[in-house]
């Protein structure tokens, strides 16, 4: 039997992978204009007056956050500090808004926004306060190459998005034991 909260929620995050692929659906580009505004679905904060349905895709965010994986082509669909594309996850879990705007950044900026002559254009103080940031490769922008968004299984495996395959990691409680 299947865990209906489980169920849910993997019914529910189909269309936040649509959302975050940028389906080209009428809803997809009503929610980019009306409740996104050009900001990330993962910074969004809850407003008065929501509907139903936006209001449980926003409560069901921490369940799947990690789990969406993009895979970098021109970088220019990738939200720079709340999209999980970098070896450290999401960048927003290690730098605040604050040290992003102090930095010179802003929010909104895309992963092609921060890499210049193929390279990153880290502040010193964050190369010392987060090493792996220095460590990390720099992302190949290829121009014209969408941005492609995948699933991250419980065997931290990149597979294609189904509703199928979130179903199962929100059912992976516990790693197999090989005996």
């Amino acid at each position: 039997l299947k865990n209906l909260s489980d169920w849910n929620i993997a019914l529910f995050s189909s269309r936040i992978w649509k959302i975050l692929s940028g389906h080209n659906s009428l809803r997809v580009r009503w929610i980019n204009s009306h409740l996104l505004e050009g900001r990330s679905f993962w910074d969004v904060d809850y407003k008065d007056k929501m509907s139903w349905s936006w209001r449980n895709l926003l409560k069901i965010r921490p369940y799947l956050r990690d789990s969406f994986y993009v895979q970098i082509g021109s970088g220019d669909g990738t939200f720079m500090w709340y999209d999980n594309w970098h070896q450290l996850g999401p960048l927003s879990y290690v730098l605040s808004p604050r040290e992003i705007a102090n930095a010179g950044y802003n929010i909104r900026d895309k992963v092609s926004d921060v890499i210049i002559n193929e390279d990153w254009s880290w502040p010193d103080e964050w190369i010392r306060l987060i090493p792996q940031l220095g460590d990390a490769h720099v992302a190949s922008l290829l121009r014209g190459k969408k941005d492609v968004m995948f699933w991250l299984n419980c065997k931290n495996e990149l597979v294609p998005f189904a509703v199928n395959q979130v179903s199962a990691s929100l059912t992976c409680r516990e790693c197999p034991i090989g005996w």
